[in-house]
């Protein structure tokens, strides 16, 4: 299941399948996709499940998330040509939601040949949704909608890139762990004043292997955390005031009062951290930094995915559980949590 966070005003059916999209980060297919619809009419939470995964227990699950959001409505839209299972499952979810006390606003089936509201025969064109005001607003902001899932993560950087980038990593995790720490905040410095090359790649790569180091990262790439604060986390963990910095750090992307929005460095470091990946799509450590920037950022569907990998190549991995369960629980990141207030 994807949740997503974000809100807008929407005025029609061609608003919300845009809205969707661009709140996902791609077109979903053969889905069940729910909009939260709160009090003043704005959309806030969308979750989004496959058709094939729909029972009690996941209807029940996503109607809980939307109450948390404080829905008074809820739309539904079935992403399907077929158009008896379809509006079976839409109709079930709204179902679903009147028994939480949240009544469906309506529902959409969006299929090869357009869209219907409800119960119309005919067809509105999938080209009214492209034309709508929330989707010029999400090309403004820069909002790529990518045309399936598979398309929202990270591609993989060419063979020889690739090669180059393995030799990096080896290189650097044959010194002794004590060098590593110590030059690993270099590391990141180097990669997030532009250094793009295997060399670079291969060496965070290494860096985000080592647990310690990896949280040297994390706090490193969160809105007025100076650097300092990391290489101390990783030379002398115990100094005075490294304890209390760190959780200042981490308190502005969970807490919901002190919570702040990702800012550009934060979209920076994700795109470091996705060249990572491209050149070595084996890291648990960066697919799981990607994953929570995604999620810190509303990107439920990258965040669900990016968590999957890391935890595909480790399912004990303690940071990708924890930021996976906070994904199943619809738990917001804190700058929503405080709108929610």
């Amino acid at each position: 299941m994807n949740v997503s966070q974000t809100v807008i005003r929407a005025t029609g059916a061609a608003d919300v399948i845009a809205f969707v999209a661009s709140g996902l980060g791609f077109t979903p297919t053969d889905s069940l996709v729910i909009a939260s619809v709160r009090e003043d009419r704005r959309l806030g939470l969308v979750a989004r499940i496959d058709l094939d995964d729909v029972d009690g227990a996941s209807l029940t699950t996503i109607a809980g998330h939307l109450k948390a959001d404080s829905a008074h409505r809820v739309i539904v839209l079935a992403y399907s040509d077929d158009a008896e299972r379809a509006d079976r499952l839409a109709i079930r979810m709204g179902a679903v939601a009147q028994v939480r006390g949240m009544k469906l606003l309506f529902r959409v089936r969006v299929a090869s040949d357009g869209y219907r509201v409800d119960d119309e025969r005919v067809a509105q064109p999938l080209e009214d949704v492209s034309a709508t005001q929330v989707a010029a607003e999400s090309v403004l902001l820069g909002h790529v909608v990518s045309e399936s899932r598979e398309q929202i993560l990270p591609g993989q950087a060419k063979p020889e890139a690739r090669r180059a980038t393995e030799v990096a990593r080896d290189a650097w995790l044959a010194r002794h762990l004590d060098e590593r720490r110590a030059d690993a905040m270099s590391v990141w410095a180097r990669a997030m004043g532009g250094e793009a090359s295997p060399e670079v790649f291969g060496r965070l790569a290494a860096v985000l292997s080592d647990f310690l180091a990896r949280d040297g990262v994390l706090v490193a790439l969160i809105p007025g955390t100076p650097l300092p604060v990391s290489v101390a986390l990783l030379t002398d963990p115990t100094a005075p005031g490294v304890d209390a910095a760190v959780g200042t750090a981490i308190a502005k992307i969970v807490d919901s009062v002190a919570g702040v929005q990702p800012d550009d460095e934060v979209m920076i470091a994700a795109e470091v951290l996705a060249q990572v990946i491209s050149h070595v799509d084996d890291c648990a450590g960066a697919w799981t930094l990607w994953a929570l920037i995604a999620w810190w950022g509303g990107r439920g569907a990258q965040a669900t995915s990016g968590i999957g990998r890391a935890l595909t190549l480790d399912p004990t991995y303690r940071l990708a559980v924890l930021v996976n369960r906070a994904i199943e629980a619809g738990m917001p990141p804190g700058w929503v949590a405080a709108r929610q207030r």
